[in-house]
């Protein structure tokens, strides 16, 4: 199995080129072809902000100021895609996309094996679109690769660990994952377990390592215990412990408000994120 046709979103902010250098070394990895995607929001002025009897032609003038703006910005990024693909020297192509961010992105990602999103960061107010990696998972139906904004070491996909815990999102993920996970010198299957549950059955652990070894994968799996509601710093621990260089799980096996409100391993993980993130939900 392969990633064919991998796409990376492509925005100016400062974290931009750590996530194409991860996008470009997986293309280089499976030989795969790379879209960057840049998306051009459409002009929009709120009628609340017009002053009574504006003349068109201000209006005109403020669109074509913003058009001129976006269009500097695709400059900028395109040069930045030129630069850092030709690096890995991978097939590309450059798409810029008119329309809503969301939507598009939601849209572009149905046409692609993975798509490479970047974790927003908190500290950079350029950023207007925090809550994007979020919303395209929860709405495009496609696996989504989020790169932290601190950028990955090397060639991702090495050593990855799996949360797996038999659910229809983690089940997706792991399956998404197949074509890194087959080229892996190590899988780790994490099952977590609350402290104090002595229900632990083994049968699911032995299940998926077997399905996994008929892919050729090698593959051993592991059980984490830790207390209730602190899942996250877990796996977060363990993978800094062991040299772990990229998280597959499923996303948002609850509601995204019910995590919102009380707290899930999707959101925390999205916030505090060291390695890049395949998820899928």
């Amino acid at each position: 199995m392969a990633y064919n046709d991998l796409k990376v979103h492509i925005d100016n902010t400062a974290s931009c080129a750590k996530r194409l250098h991860v996008a470009a070394g997986m293309a280089a990895k499976f030989d795969s072809h790379l879209t960057g995607l840049f998306i051009r929001p459409p002009f929009h002025l709120p009628s609340y902000a017009l002053p009574a009897h504006v003349e068109s032609d201000w209006i005109n003038q403020i669109a074509e100021d913003y058009e001129a703006g976006l269009d500097a910005n695709e400059r900028d990024a395109k040069e930045l895609f030129d630069e850092i693909t030709k690096q890995y020297q991978v097939k590309t192509l450059w798409e810029p996309v008119k329309g809503d961010v969301y939507a598009s992105l939601t849209e572009e990602a149905g046409y692609a094996d993975l798509l490479i999103l970047g974790q927003p960061d908190s500290d950079d107010l350029s950023n207007h679109y925090r809550d994007l990696p979020d919303r395209t998972l929860l709405t495009s139906g496609r696996p989504c690769l989020i790169v932290p904004y601190i950028g990955a070491k090397g060639n991702i996909g090495r050593n990855p660990l799996v949360a797996w815990n038999g659910t229809r999102e983690s089940n997706r993920a792991l399956h998404d994952a197949l074509p890194l996970l087959e080229r892996a010198e190590t899988v780790t299957i994490m099952i977590s377990h609350t402290s104090g549950n002595s229900e632990k059955d083994e049968l699911p652990n032995i299940k998926i390592a077997q399905h996994l070894a008929r892919h050729n994968v090698k593959v051993m799996t592991k059980t984490l215990t830790e207390e209730k509601n602190q899942t996250s710093n877990a796996f977060l621990s363990y993978i800094a412990d062991n040299d772990h260089d990229l998280l597959v799980m499923g996303a948002y096996g609850h509601s995204r408000l019910r995590e919102i409100v009380l707290g899930g391993m999707t959101r925390d993980i999205m916030q505090s994120m060291t390695v890049p993130v395949l998820m899928s939900h």
